[in-house]
């Protein structure tokens, strides 16, 4: 039975998308009206602030009763969720974080303050939510079950892995190899592997990989994120529910929900992968009771329908929150004439303050800093934070977004010289600590403030209107600590014929001629993004 229920999905709608696949198709079955709102062309089109004003103003014409998020950095503004409840009191707010592995210390905690419900991808990080005080949290395999066929098709592959060759991947496949196991490799990226050369059959699609699962007799299982710590994958879902076995990398928390060995079968190094892979082959009842206990299991109860129509029963008896939490912290922001005082006045001043942050120069600071910087520092108990921010000036608006996190994990020389000193908040020992070095930030010299890793906010929690040294890094590496904020504003006036009307491309010029470069090799390098031009041109259409 249908659930009457105006849902509004906030995601990527390109249909290649995997999130897209799975929750678009359940969320139009249990509700009665289902409205898409691709966030990603909207900000393409329209830049971040006109695509958050349409949101709000969408949410206003349709009073949607439950709006599901799929965010991953700030697509969003906190203003914009938090004004939700205001144009429609009724509407539940819900947001699928599928990486916590990855994100919960520089993301979810942040962003799971104003959802009334949080669905997580990684069912151990619960219990860090539930000790945050985020208590409205449930587990989803985020796999629609009823896309995938459960087909008897002939068995033609012995062991097969669909996937990219990162991590410890070509290390196992490789023993595998030698060990005279017939495998099969799809995905890309084995091209440029010769030792798999003749293993290798090239990328494929959806539904070529959903057959390929299913014709067999082994598919095999990676777990490891890209920092190589396992992790939830939506894959293991996917096999289970084709009726087919796989032998899968270990990681605990699957056995919280397939009973090893009868549900699951998962292997903990390379001689125990060749033992499994070798005993399974031969003993075929064997593999296909496992294969059909784990696809009763996940049919009955963990897949995407069912677990939201849970979250449905749930969430009609809670309270909505959907708004910031107070904090019992006092932070304080230091200027340079308070680095000016002598030690004794400094310390005096801040007798009853927890936590420092600072204002340089011409700088805009947004409503939640500081309160999201002392919260972070509170919560994750180190001593120094470090949000993202803004690059943008009188002409250019908002024209780079400086991924803090990213710069810091790529190259730490980088980050240190492209810190502003804006961006920071520490504790008040750390700062007292550190006095002088930070008086030297002050005076723009770059000095290593380092003395342990910093707690990441890759929300934009300010605006600054430049980087002194950013011309001084190589642009190969620029290129993953900035986002282009220009290229947005860029394909948007082109989209809307408009591109030479504004003074916009001429004021890139501008200051592209005054030294930053990088300007240039951002437009060559992004304009003839195939995969965007395609989406523009799908849209004018």
């Amino acid at each position: 039975m249908t659930i009457k229920r105006k849902i509004i999905y906030a995601g990527n709608a390109n249909k290649y998308y995997w999130h897209y696949q799975n929750w678009v198709p359940v969320l139009k079955r249990l509700s009665d009206e289902f409205i898409c709102f691709d966030y990603r062309v909207q900000h393409l089109l329209h830049g971040k602030e006109l695509m958050n004003k349409n949101f709000l103003k969408l949410i206003k014409k349709e009073k949607p009763d439950f709006i599901f998020f799929i965010l991953f950095r700030d697509e969003f503004d906190i203003e914009t969720l938090l004004k939700i409840k205001e144009i429609s009191p009724k509407t539940k707010i819900i947001n699928f974080f599928g990486d916590d592995d990855i994100q919960f210390e520089s993301f979810s905690r942040y962003y799971a303050l104003v959802f009334d419900y949080c669905l997580i991808g990684q069912k151990q990080f619960a219990k860090d939510y539930n000790h945050e005080g985020v208590s409205n949290v449930l587990f989803t395999t985020g796999t629609d079950n009823k896309k995938i066929e459960s087909s008897n098709l002939a068995k033609k592959y012995d062991v097969t892995f669909i996937g990219a060759p990162k991590d410890n991947r070509a290390e196992l496949i490789h023993h595998l190899l030698k060990n005279n196991i017939n495998i099969s490799l799809f995905g890309r990226g084995w091209e440029n592997h010769q030792e798999f050369k003749k293993i290798y059959k090239g990328a494929i699609d959806n539904k070529e990989l959903l057959k390929i699962t299913n014709e067999s007799r082994i598919n095999l299982g990676f777990t490891r994120n890209y920092r190589g710590e396992p992790h939830f994958k939506g894959r293991v879902f996917e096999v289970a529910a084709s009726n087919s076995f796989m032998v899968l990398e270990y990681f605990k928390t699957y056995s919280e929900i397939f009973k090893p060995n009868k549900e699951i079968v998962m292997f903990k190094d390379k001689d125990d992968l060749l033992k499994k892979v070798n005993y399974y082959l031969k003993n075929k009842k064997q593999r296909e009771q496992i294969a059909k206990s784990a696809y009763k299991k996940i049919n009955e109860k963990h897949n995407l329908e069912s677990e939201l129509k849970e979250l449905f029963k749930k969430i009609e008896k809670i309270n909505s929150k959907n708004k910031i939490p107070t904090l019992n912290k006092k932070i304080i922001q230091l200027s340079k004439k308070h680095l000016n005082l002598s030690k004794n006045k400094l310390i005096e001043k801040l007798k009853n303050i927890d936590y420092v942050s600072f204002k340089k120069g011409k700088v805009k600071n947004y409503k939640y800093k500081s309160f999201l910087q002392a919260y972070s520092l509170e919560k994750s108990k180190k001593e120094i934070s470090c949000c993202n921010c803004y690059v943008s000036n009188k002409s250019l608006g908002k024209y780079l977004f400086f991924q803090t996190d990213v710069a810091f994990e790529k190259n730490k020389k980088d980050f240190i010289n492209l810190i502003d000193i804006n961006q920071l908040a520490t504790t008040k020992e750390y700062f007292l600590e550190n006095l002088e070095i930070f008086k030297k930030l002050f005076q723009n010299k770059k000095v290593d403030f380092l003395k342990q890793e910093p707690t990441f906010i890759v929300l934009p929690l300010l605006e600054i209107t430049s980087l002194p040294k950013i011309n001084k890094i190589d642009y190969n590496n620029l290129k993953y600590y900035f986002n282009f904020k220009f290229l947005y504003k860029l394909y948007s006036l082109k989209h809307h014929k408009r591109l030479f009307s504004t003074g916009y491309p001429y004021a890139l010029l501008f200051h592209a001629l005054k030294g930053n470069h990088f300007i240039y090799k951002g437009i060559l390098g992004n304009l003839k993004n195939k995969e965007i031009q395609g989406k523009i041109q799908e849209i004018s259409n």
